[in-house]
């Protein structure tokens, strides 16, 4: 009896050559995507380079994830000069927590679940980690004005998740 995978936690593979497409198009997302955020004044609440990872995830593997979320906030400094960079190395963890818990945890959870889950676990994370090390340099009050972004990436990652699965071959 064969079982009929579920097409809510099934892991889908994708070729290399996509995977490089995808990847350097979540970089330059992850570079456009704040400077426009920030040009109308909302960037901090809506984390919009969080919104490249969220669609990465899902569909790579994890060292294409690694060198997109190794090299998107590096670059954003480099060619806007924002995030200032220990902000950027804190995205940096951020984004490779984030990336990594969606990739580890795609085979067992639906979308719908995990991508909302995963962001607010990560918002608690942080808001825990300000609190316990104030130096950090984040404000516990920005975290929590945060939490529309939250919003706005899980509903994006998952009508991707729904749209698109359903062209991309799986194992």
């Amino acid at each position: 009896m064969t079982i009929k995978p579920n097409s809510l936690t099934t892991s889908y593979v994708i070729s290399i050559t996509n995977s490089f497409i995808f990847t350097a198009l979540a970089i330059a997302l992850g570079i456009t995507f704040p400077q426009l955020f920030h040009t109308i004044g909302i960037g901090s609440t809506f984390l919009p380079m969080f919104l490249p990872t969220v669609l990465l995830a899902p569909v790579v593997s994890l060292p294409f994830l690694i060198i997109a979320t190794l090299t998107t906030p590096i670059l954003s400094t480099l060619f806007f000069g924002m995030p200032p960079i220990y902000i950027a190395m804190i995205l940096i963890a951020e984004l490779s927590f984030v990336g990594s818990c969606i990739i580890i945890l795609r085979r067992y959870l639906p979308h719908w679940f995990l991508i909302p889950a995963v962001l607010i676990s990560e918002r608690l994370l942080l808001y825990v980690l300000t609190l316990l090390i104030p130096s950090i340099g984040i404000y516990p009050e920005s975290i929590v004005a945060s939490y529309p972004g939250v919003l706005m990436n899980s509903t994006i990652g998952i009508l991707f998740c729904y749209t698109f699965y359903r062209k991309i071959s799986y194992t």
